[in-house]
């Protein structure tokens, strides 16, 4: 188990990537990050974040990644898709 930090607000949505090494994590704070699964952050505790978070329009209510996995849809709150 790992705590992901970065988010200022409750995580809404978590998806994997097909490959299975990034996790995506949207949330209520309106931003989407994009975590390493297999590195972890100093003292090894905590999984470490790719970039920076990306903003949001609106809240982050469901994430998903193609079969392929280039390509991620991102539904808002607002009812964007995205």
């Amino acid at each position: 188990m790992d705590e992901l930090m970065g988010h200022e607000g409750p995580v809404a949505t978590l998806a994997f990537h097909p490959s299975g090494t990034v996790l995506a994590s949207g949330g209520l704070d309106k931003s989407l990050i994009l975590w390493d699964v297999f590195n972890t952050g100093e003292g090894g505790d905590r999984l470490k974040g790719i970039g920076e978070a990306l903003q949001q329009t609106s809240e982050v209510l469901c994430t998903a990644f193609s079969h392929s996995g280039k390509r991620m849809a991102v539904l808002a709150l607002n009812q964007e898709v995205s």
